[in-house]
């Protein structure tokens, strides 16, 4: 039963269903519970997420250049215990969505993009614990990190769009202010929409011998967008002010650090691209092909066991120290993907692989000469991954491959477990949330509360976690101190939250 039919499936109804369900469960974590907090002296403060630091402490305050994912993180933040909270809903589970639709748009066969659509949602639905964590179920990283790779997905289709309108000054109009727009989130996201836009500017030129008006009104929009964003004031401090670094010496460390985050973490899509690339190197009866099929056996059986061991992760912060066997590892990954796609006779797909291989590089170089924060600022590549992944399968079914069903079961056993696991965070967040307040509203001036049960699947789960003074506190935030436990240590200690 082919998917580009309008018809009901069950399987596809069942997935969006997990998705629009897991982002109920999304708690407030680190970031979003100072946004929660923010108050703002006038409208321009608050576009600006200038909060009032006069009346109370007040720390992360963002000097970076992030405007529009700030502006959105703290809207969301603001939507929680209100009445708006199903704007939450709407825009984390949208934020998927519309990416999985721009990457079909813009990649797959006109015919099949229902098809592609659910592929591409299933390929990202089946991100190892670090996406989930970092980017997937906190609103702060969420607004910043994938609502930009959304917009870069869908600018493809807009531009398409636009150079085929019979009038097209609307459509340039809007091109170049979806690229300013998309510059205001993730300073990755923003080089590479500059440098994109400046290749394919330059390329147009090339083939044509002139500008052709959507192209150089998207780079108009991206140079404004980023001359923006590298203007704000925190840019200043970078190598100073104690939380982030940048210069050439962390280059050796970094470059173990993208293999490894790029390569050997997303290991379900990686798995993927090179069982796609053995298919097509098999149909067209390269003989090579069984040499690559068995060198990819042990690559792959190291990325599912860090996959596994990755899962047991108590919720670390910051990345471990790079493994040089693990980057080893990736490394021989990107080359052996490298050789099967020159081996692979696959036309314009390929082409399409070759361009993503261009965005995955642009992606990761800036990550050379910055530190690098977690498992967040691998989202850009791992999207990639996953667009590659669809123009293999795309290519595969114009080559005769049957439609494939079970990646979209797996993601769904997937949501499963997590809603699971989510599920139970959120029940155990909210009975800390009441019992601290009731505690407070008691005269307490120190409160000992339990982690979460699933620590590694929330951002800032610590022992010295501090992000809940903003929601819990008498007057201001940090009048009520917090000593945090491992729930297993609260639980043996035969300590209620009330409601359990």
């Amino acid at each position: 039963m082919p998917l580009n039919k309008r018809q009901f499936s069950p399987l596809n109804a069942a997935v969006l269903l997990a998705v629009l369900v897991l982002s109920t469960l999304f708690i407030l974590e680190s970031d979003d519970c100072y946004f929660f907090y923010w108050k703002y002296n006038s409208i321009l403060d608050f576009l600006l997420t200038r909060p009032d630091t006069a009346h109370a402490t007040i720390v992360s305050v963002p000097q970076n250049g992030r405007y529009l994912g700030n502006l959105i993180g703290v809207c969301l933040a603001k939507c929680f215990e209100s009445p708006l909270f199903p704007l939450r809903i709407v825009y984390v589970s949208g934020g998927l969505f519309l990416l999985s639709w721009g990457g079909a748009a813009s990649l797959a066969c006109r015919e099949r993009r229902r098809e592609a659509f659910f592929f591409l949602l299933s390929m990202l639905l089946l991100a190892h614990r670090g996406i989930w964590q970092e980017v997937y179920s906190w609103g702060a990283a969420y607004a910043n990190y994938l609502t930009p790779m959304a917009a870069v997905c869908c600018l493809p289709v807009l531009l398409r769009r636009t150079e085929q309108a019979n009038r097209p000054g609307r459509w340039c109009a809007l091109l170049a202010l979806v690229g300013f727009a998309s510059c205001l989130f993730m300073e990755t996201v923003t080089l590479f929409l500059l440098a994109a836009a400046s290749l394919a500017l330059m390329e147009q030129l090339r083939r044509l011998h002139r500008l052709p008006a959507p192209f150089l009104w998207l780079w108009l929009g991206t140079v404004a967008g980023t001359a923006v964003m590298f203007t704000a004031p925190g840019y200043g401090a970078v190598g100073s002010d104690g939380l982030r670094q940048a210069g050439l010496d962390l280059m050796v460390q970094n470059i173990l650090s993208i293999f490894i985050g790029t390569m050997v973490r997303p290991a379900v899509p990686a798995l993927f691209i090179t069982g796609f690339l053995l298919w097509h190197l098999r149909r067209q009866r390269c003989r090579w092909w069984g040499l690559c099929a068995l060198a990819a056996v042990p690559i792959h059986l190291v990325c599912l066991a860090e996959w596994c061991k990755d899962l047991a992760d108590p919720g670390n912060l910051l990345l471990p120290e790079p493994s040089l066997p693990l980057a080893l590892v990736g490394m021989a990954l990107a080359a052996l993907w490298l050789v099967m796609v020159l081996l692979w006779r696959g036309g314009q797909a390929k082409q399409k692989v070759l361009l993503l291989i261009l965005a995955l590089c642009l992606f990761s170089a800036p990550l050379l000469v910055v530190s690098i924060g977690g498992n967040r600022n691998f989202l850009p590549s791992f999207v990639v991954l996953c667009l590659v992944c669809l123009v293999l399968y795309d290519s595969a079914r114009e080559a005769g491959l049957k439609l494939l069903r079970w990646p979209r079961a797996l993601a769904l056993l997937s949501c499963c477990a997590l809603i699971f696991v989510y599920g139970v965070n959120c029940r155990v967040y909210y009975q800390r949330l009441s019992y601290a307040r009731e505690q407070v509203a008691a005269g307490a001036d120190s409160i000992t509360l339990p982690l979460l049960p699933f620590a590694g699947f929330a951002r800032n789960e610590q022992e010295w976690k501090g992000d809940l003074s903003y929601q819990i506190y008498r007057e201001t935030p940090w009048d009520v101190s917090f000593t945090f436990v491992s729930y297993e240590t609260w639980t043996e200690s035969g300590q209620s939250l009330g409601g359990d």
